[in-house]
Order: C-alpha cells, then structure tokens, then sequence
C-alpha cells in the first residue's frame, strides 16, 4: 500500500516540511537550464505555440475580469537596496489594490522565484557578450579608418 500524497517524495516517506525542501532543491537544481530542457523536450514547438496563442488570445474572450489569470509586475531589482525601487515597489502595489481585479501582483527578486533570477543573470551574460562584441567591432573599424588614414598621408 502507498503512504498518501503529503507524507512522500518519490518512494520514500518524509514528513511534510522536508517534502517541501526538497521540492524547493529539485526546483533550485533546474532553475538555471529551465529554458533549455524545455526546448530540448519539446524541440522547439511550445515556442510556436506560445506565438500562437499570443496571437488567437484577444479574439476568444477567454480573459476577462472575472478570470482566473494571475499577472505579475516583475521589477528586476532587489527592493531592500535601493530605496527608490522600494518606493516604486509600495506604489505600485498601492496602484494594484486600487483596482478591483484579483490576481495582480508586484514580484521582485527578493521575492521571486530561483527561474526569475536565472533568467535575469543570463540576460546579464547577453548583455556582456553583445557589449564586448560592440567594443571589438569599434576596435577594428578604429584599426581600418587608422590604416586608411595612414594609407593618405
């Protein structure tokens, strides 16, 4: 006989608590190659279907005030460190409880979850490469206008 749902992770029975630990470290473990397990199980085709119904959503009227959909205000900065983003963080959750509808939040990387955090650290290491890629394109267009330069005169 099986122990119930709550009092097991995979074959073995774990108290509640450490049922949720090590649900958070499976999570915690993926988090960073979220991305490409995805894209390598499905090969590519949820990316087509998220374009798809990014497209054909507004036209069924599934989303409406009454929906269960949840938004969130993802702000990319850690509130506890700038006060700044933390007033920003206070009005726009004041903003959010001014409007009736349910299931609005405002997420902020102290609070989000590890894939938010990931996500944002490669964006950091796009964002390097393409910076570095710019500064050596200007390094060798610097190095030919010098060479034509010097070619001239």
């Amino acid at each position: 006989m099986s122990a119930p749902l709550d009092d097991t992770f995979g074959y073995q029975s774990v108290a509640p608590a450490e049922r949720q630990r090590r649900i958070r470290g499976v999570f915690n473990a993926v988090a960073g190659r979220y991305d490409l397990m995805n894209d390598m199980m499905s090969f590519g085709i949820h990316r087509l279907w998220k374009r798809r119904l990014v497209r054909t959503l507004p036209a069924t009227g599934l989303i409406q005030p009454a929906s269960r959909v949840r938004w969130r205000f993802a702000v990319a900065a850690p509130d506890d460190r700038d006060a700044a983003v933390r007033e920003f963080v206070q009005w726009a959750k004041a903003q959010i409880d001014a409007v009736p509808w349910r299931g609005t939040g405002v997420e902020t990387l102290d609070m989000g979850s590890p894939e938010m955090s990931a996500t944002l650290a490669r964006g950091e290491k796009f964002l390097d490469l393409v910076a570095l890629l710019a500064a050596l394109l200007a390094a060798v267009a610097v190095g030919i206008a010098a060479r034509d330069f010097a070619s001239r005169h």
